[in-house]
Parts: C-alpha cells; structure tokens; sequence
C-alpha cells in the first residue's frame, strides 16, 4: 500500500493501470490490484457457481412476489439475496453439471415473522381456456392472525417461454376457490403454479404451496 498525493491525481477514484486508488481517513491510497489465480477450480467450486447461477436466474423471473415474500429479511442481505441463500439449499435438485431448480420444494417466502396459515388440501381443476379453478380447505385452527379477508396470491412460471406470471389478488381466503389464468402460449409449454395467503395489509405471509406441473390439456 503506497501513499499518494492528491496532485497526482486530483480527485480520481478508481482503477489506474495495476493500481486501485482510494481516499480513506483522508488520504489518497494505492494498492496493487491481486494476481489473477492460475489454479483450476475444484469441484466444489464448478458446484457451487452452477447452483448459484441456476438460482439466481430463477430469483430474477419471479421477483415481484420474491420483494414481497423475504421483505422480513433481517442483517444486511437483500430480499433477492436471502431468496437465493434460502433456495440454493432446499430448491437445487441433480449432480452437477445437471443441475435444476426444484419447483416443488422452492419457497417464495421466508417464514420470519409471525406467519398466516397457507392454503390447505389444495387441488385444481383441469385447464379450459387456459384457465383453471384453484380451491382450498376451510381451516379448523388458524394461527394468529390468519383472517377470511386474508388475499391467495397464485404464481405461474412458463417453464418453456422463461417468464412468470402472477395473480396478486385471486380471491380472500373465505371464497375457497379463485378461477385464474395460466400463462400458456402454446399447446406444448410446461407451466408450474404455486399459491400463498398475505394478509389484507400485506404484512403477513404464509409459505407457499405448490400446486404442481401444469399442461395446456383442456380446450
């Protein structure tokens, strides 16, 4: 770490051959930028960027109900980030470098916080019109704060086409079934749907359910 004059390079912040300048307490600084490493990655390096970048891209398709669903996040991590770290252990399925993301178990919301009851003894009915009927059991015992007026927010994602669509507002919790349409854009595309409650103000979340592997059958 070398001391600079500011006269050397006036207000410059940054990058500047093989050097890295920065002011700190004051005082212009220089450090020399570290070697690149020749070392091949190991295994459990190639591992753990697959896992990464599979996520990470799942994260970034669904990130409207992912803001809503790690807004409790505590510490430094983003609600993005905490939804990467929760999912990368419970959600990748495979060996590598076949590596995929497991729909069934990923969670779009973290579960800090005091929670609401999720849909119960969900079903679906077959697709028509590219719509199908969501329903759900009544429950006998409701944890604090789970309400009728509570909202199901329903969650599709076109395997096939990339791209996520969600229903923010199906229906409250006391309807027991919401009729919603599936994002299908052809006849072969792979759909996969999930469905949490959040309370009326938005402050309570239930964990999500996932509704399953969804196929344009119907007419």
């Amino acid at each position: 770490m070398a001391r600079v004059k500011s006269g050397a390079a006036g207000e410059f912040n940054g990058t500047f051959k093989d050097a890295v300048l920065c002011k700190w307490n004051g005082l212009l600084i220089s450090k020399s930028l570290p070697d690149k490493s020749s070392k091949p990655a190991v295994l459990s390096q190639l591992e753990q960027r697959s896992q990464f970048g599979i996520m990470t891209s799942f994260v970034s398709k669904v990130g409207e109900t992912i803001q809503l669903g790690f807004k409790n996040t505590t510490g430094a991590l983003t609600a993005y980030n905490a939804a990467v770290k929760k999912n990368i252990f419970i959600a990748i399925s495979g060996v590598y470098p076949n590596f995929a993301v497991d729909y069934a178990k990923f969670q779009f919301s973290d579960g800090n916080g005091t929670q609401v009851d999720g849909p119960s003894d969900v079903a679906h009915t077959a697709v028509v019109n590219k719509r199908t009927t969501i329903s759900w059991a009544a429950e006998e015992t409701n944890r604090p704060g789970t309400l009728g007026t509570d909202v199901l927010r329903v969650i599709f994602y076109n395997e096939t086409g990339k791209f996520c669509m969600t229903h923010a507002e199906a229906a409250q919790r006391s309807k027991l079934t919401a009729t919603v349409r599936i994002p299908f854009e052809d006849d072969t595309d792979v759909v996969h749907g999930w469905a949490m409650f959040v309370s009326a103000d938005g402050k309570l979340l239930s964990r999500s359910v996932y509704l399953g592997k969804i196929l344009n059958t119907g007419a």
